[in-house]
């Protein structure tokens, strides 16, 4: 603080209210005390100091008692502090204080202690650092302290409110009245005194107006559902019913006045205001927070609607009133905050907007919004399709939008089935998403699936038993694989083959084939390689059947005849025979005598009967064709294919058959397995001098068991294995040979077994990403389509990839889309909006104008518009900011439909009604103490 030598201080009242400037000057023969708030005692009015104090006061001059360095110092710290408040508080505490009360408090009565009676609203300013500062009032009313009376009032029980309305003169206030009735209340108090000091200092007490309006207009206050909320410490809002999705692009546009360009998310909070409902707008800085509550008021003011904005800090006052007035609408927005609330300010601004000419439009402003309706419904037929939301949560343009930004990656465009999309809703989607974030963690520890060699091993549990369990069975399949792959290997050298790179099927195929030659009788190789050709198989088949006739007719012939008919010529016999038949009884008897003694020597049988010798001679006639046939020079080359299976009459068809089909299957499991004809292996081994199937191999019976033993070993083993870990080992994918593969890979689980549980990790979310129809992702991510790197990213790309073709491609209008055209009909529009834009200013001009009074009309004696202008004249002389806006309430809204103040001017300026404003809008609300919102 800094304390005024004394003067006369109704004089010094007077002077400040006549608008009267002073410089402050510091004492010609004080010292540097660097000590401040120094309080020296009152002089006497005929001391030379008082008498000097009073002159210089005549010349506009107030002095110090300090040093010009130290009033220096002072001066501006004072003034700072007043600055500070005003940017932080919207309130200035700089004020010039006349009239000290003094006391002595009963706890410490050896101190005297001193408080301002009256407040004197006050400024500060200087040209340059190196000029005097100049103190003049700040064109607010005086007041009395009233944090003051309070004290009194609480603590010694002194009623001093009837001096809160201040007693008036001529000029201001009446000071020596004033300070009269506070000598007389304080006359029964001993050691009380009021000196006629002055003070000019920085006084914090304007929350005392706000805790005043509480006190005095708690009822009213609290009939605020707001501030009942806040009272409560729960939600009091009517928030009505579910909010319905609002569709701005069948908003009239001259439903809304939008005179600043404003993208949906913004125009929702304009809408919603427009609807008188409360809510909270929240953004990081720079998301068009100061545009969007610019357009709020402007659409209310077009709405008829009075408007308060209330922020506490004078750059967010500034801010806004910068964007309204950049718009035309300065005239109508009436800024009080702090240094802005000067009396003479303000009614010049009021003075301005009441003589504001009449204006005219000379365009239709419905017909414009018709027209830029028609432009946009142009653009819509796109653009309705670009945003529309798909069932997955999201529109066309978000994933063209998230395309362009993931394209850097350079993901591979990977397609999903058209009827991908039918039933993947936003919740599906983010299951999934939730699920490729956990596969994403999963993979940083576990190796490439591609690489790795649990690939296959679905284990959803994990224990260290179950660990050793899969170990032991690898250990012992292994174990396994490798002795039959050596048994393999030496057959195969042994058997002289060419068979190499076998699947599972291969080697099952393979163990077919050792069972088939272990079943096979020892065959001559010769028989082997006539089947191998076609035609001598056919041959081979011919003779068979002949063959099966011959031993047949044979046998048959034996049942009737001792063994020697079978190379007997018995053509004379049958001619004599045949003759007899044709002639008289006497030779026929002779004849026939003659036959059958010719055929005893062959029959078994009483030949008696003529039929007898016929059917005899039949069984013999048959016999021997068929013998001419089977020993013809055509089956010369079948008697020696058959090597030791031909034993002439003896030889045992159904062996030969046996062998025959035995072979047949042989050929056909060699094909399968063999890249070279069995023609070529069958004659490698002749060549070799093997003429048995028992010479393939050594020990040959030995080595085929052995193989079959182990094969179903190694069935046993894999089944064991597959049981344990689910990995069907028979069916995995191998590059070139199962056995070498299968090999490498149960050594890899053997030797990696200690990542097993990372694994198992991997294996419960495949699980259950595969229950959540994600089995796709995880085969990409398995075959390596995917990179590991940005699993999450390559996700989100084959999404939106997938989800933008198919939307395109089931609307004709996005299919026949032209860029060329669409960039003409897109600058049409900017053009006719750019023009709307710049109407809608007008037309919210207009109706603000409309709204003016006519002063000529309006401005009868008494009448409102008489009352402002008569302040007008006398530059608001005997009149308050507060008391002036009481006597002109419908006015007012008319000339400054819009009132940018601070909290603490809300409280100064108006009376606690509802009705005071339509539209209330405060600037970071989050900021203010609750007392403060409470009052508004």
């Amino acid at each position: 603080m800094l304390q005024i030598m004394d003067v006369n201080i109704h004089d010094l009242e007077d002077l400040l209210v006549d608008g009267k400037s002073f410089s402050i000057s510091a004492s010609a023969d004080a010292p540097i005390l660097k000590q401040y708030n120094i309080l020296n005692p009152s002089l006497h009015p005929s001391s030379a100091a008082y008498q000097l104090a009073k002159e210089e006061l005549a010349h506009n001059r107030l002095l110090s008692y300090y040093h010009a360095d130290d009033l220096d110092t002072i001066l501006t710290h004072i003034s700072r502090n007043a600055k500070l408040s005003i940017e932080e508080n919207g309130s200035s505490t700089l004020f010039l204080a006349i009239g000290l009360l003094q006391w002595r408090d009963k706890k410490t009565l050896a101190q005297v202690r001193s408080a301002p009676i009256i407040l004197i609203p006050v400024e500060l300013t200087r040209r340059s650092i190196n000029s005097k500062f100049v103190l003049r009032s700040r064109e607010e009313e005086a007041m009395i302290n009233i944090t003051l009376l309070e004290f009194l009032r609480q603590e010694h029980g002194l009623d001093l409110r009837d001096l809160e309305e201040l007693p008036k003169d001529g000029k201001g206030i009446d000071v020596a009245q004033l300070i009269a009735q506070m000598r007389r209340a304080i006359m029964g108090l001993k050691g009380w005194d009021i000196v006629d000091q002055v003070i000019l200092g920085n006084f914090s007490f304007n929350k005392l107006i706000l805790w005043n309006d509480i006190a005095h207009q708690s009822e009213e206050i609290a009939k605020s559902s707001i501030v009942r909320s806040l009272i409560d410490g729960q939600l009091r809002l009517d928030i009505g019913k579910e909010e319905v999705p609002l569709d701005f692009d069948n908003i009239n546009p001259s439903a809304l006045a939008l005179p600043i360009a404003t993208d949906v998310s913004q125009l929702e909070a304009i809408f919603t205001s427009n609807q008188n409902q409360s809510f909270v707008l929240h953004g990081p800085p720079g998301t068009g927070k100061s545009q969007t509550i610019t357009n709020i008021i402007a659409n209310a003011l077009y709405q008829g609607k009075k408007v308060l904005f209330v922020a506490a800090k004078k750059a967010a006052l500034d801010v806004v009133y910068k964007r309204l007035a950049a718009i035309g609408l300065s005239n109508f927005c009436l800024e009080l905050h702090s240094n802005k609330a000067k009396k003479s300010d303000l009614l010049s601004q009021l003075a301005e907007t009441l003589e504001q000419p009449q204006l005219k439009g000379n365009f239709n402003f419905q017909d414009e919004a018709n027209h830029l309706i028609n432009a946009k419904k142009e653009l819509q037929i796109y653009i309705s399709q670009l945003h529309k939301q798909q069932p997955i949560g999201w529109s066309l343009y978000d994933s063209i939008t998230a395309l362009t930004t993931l394209e850097s990656y350079q993901f591979a465009k990977i397609d999903l089935p058209k009827t991908f999309f039918d039933s993947l809703t936003n919740e599906k989607w983010r299951t999934w998403k939730d699920l490729v974030i956990d596969l994403n963690s999963v993979s940083k520890i576990i190796a490439n699936p591609i690489q790795n060699p649990f690939k296959g091993i679905a284990l959803v549990q994990y224990s260290s038993a179950i660990q050793q369990e899969v170990v032991s069975s690898a250990v012992e399949l292994n174990h396994t694989l490798l002795e039959y792959g050596q048994l393999l290997r030496q057959f195969i050298s042994n058997f002289d083959m060419p068979i190499q790179n076998l699947s599972w099927s291969d080697l099952y195929l393979f163990d077919q084939l050792i069972k088939s030659l272990t079943e096979l009788p020892e065959t001559d190789l010769s028989l082997w390689k006539m089947l191998l050709s076609k035609s001598q198989e056919e041959r081979l088949q011919k003779w068979i059947s002949h063959f099966e006739i011959y031993q047949s007719r044979r046998q048959v012939l034996l049942n009737h005849a001792h063994k020697s008919v079978l190379d007997a010529n018995l053509t004379a016999l049958e001619s004599l025979w045949n003759e007899a038949k044709q002639t008289w009884f006497l030779p026929k008897w002779f004849k026939k005598r003659k036959v059958k003694k010719g055929l005893s020597a062959f029959s078994t049988i009483p030949l008696h009967e003529d039929e007898t010798f016929d059917q005899f001679f039949a069984y013999v006639n048959a016999f021997q064709q068929i013998r001419a046939v089977v020993e013809s020079k055509e089956y010369e080359a079948i008697h020696q294919g058959l090597g030791s299976s031909y034993l002439q009459e003896d030889t045992n068809l159904k062996l030969v058959q046996e062998q025959i089909e035995t072979l047949k299957i042989i050929n056909g499991q060699l094909i399968a397995l063999s890249n070279v004809t069995v023609t070529d292996i069958v004659q490698k081994w002749i060549e070799k001098s093997k003429t048995k199937t028992s010479q393939l191999i050594p020990n040959q019976e030995y080595t085929l068991q052995s193989l079959t033993k182990v094969w179903g070993t190694l069935l046993i083993k894999s089944n064991d294995f597959q049981t344990l870990t689910q990995l069907d080992i028979r069916s995995y994918p191998v590059q070139v040979d199962w056995l070498t593969d299968i090999e490498g890979k149960i050594s890899g689980i053997i030797d990696q077994i200690d990542y097993l549980k990372n694994w198992t990790n991997y294996s419960k979310t495949k699980e259950k990403a595969i229950s959540l129809d994600l089995n796709w992702f995880i085969e990409l991510y398995e075959k390596d389509d995917l990179k590991q790197e940005h699993l999450l990213e390559h996700f989100d790309y084959i999404i939106h990839y997938n989800l933008a073709n198919q939307v395109i491609a089931s609307h004709e209008a996005l299919n026949m889309f032209n860029v060329r055209l669409f960039e003409d009909k897109i600058e049409k529009y900017k053009q006719i909006a750019n023009s709307f834009t710049e109407l809608t200013r007008k037309e919210l001009l207009l109706r603000l104008n409309e709204r003016l009074p006519n002063n000529t009309i309006e401005a009868l004696q008494g009448s409102e518009i008489a009352i402002l202008q008569r302040a007008i004249k006398n530059r608001g002389r005997g009149v308050s900011i507060r008391k002036l806006f009481d006597q002109i309430p419908a006015l007012l809204p008319r000339l400054a439909p819009c009132m940018l103040m601070s909290p603490i001017s809300v409280a100064q300026y108006f009376e606690v009604n509802p009705d005071q404003f339509d539209l209330l809008i405060f600037d970071e609300a989050s900021q203010l103490p609750l007392v403060k919102l409470s009052v508004l």
